[in-house]
């Protein structure tokens, strides 16, 4: 499976605040659905990876409830706004229909059930 998302902030093991016991890179990154993961970077993307751009995550299982979540590429220019903007559209649209419903749920103040 797979997860589409915008890097926030890259960590790399060189970095002057960051201290690291491996040679591997992290990035944090807020998927399409404002869920925000600190995920690994695959490692020919490792030295190339910067903030802004758009990703891919493959999401593999390690057990039962337990997942490895990788970026696997970088998806530039006007492909990855398009695909960033068509995914935050249908969210919003969900997110919309979502509130309306609830608040068709709700009782109306004053109003009392009986």
């Amino acid at each position: 499976m797979y997860q589409f998302g915008k890097v926030l902030k890259v960590f790399k093991p060189e970095d002057k605040e960051v201290e690291s016991s491996d040679k591997s890179v992290q990035a944090l990154v807020e998927m399409w659905d404002e869920v925000i993961i600190t995920t690994g970077v695959a490692s020919n993307l490792a030295e190339k990876l910067k903030v802004g751009e758009f990703v891919i995550t493959e999401i593999s299982p390690l057990s039962q409830n337990l997942f490895k979540h990788t970026i696997v590429k970088a998806v530039k220019g006007k492909t990855g706004l398009e695909t960033w903007s068509e995914y935050k559209r249908v969210f919003n649209k969900r997110k919309q229909e979502s509130e309306e419903q609830q608040m068709d749920l709700e009782i109306p103040k004053g109003r009392m059930v009986r």
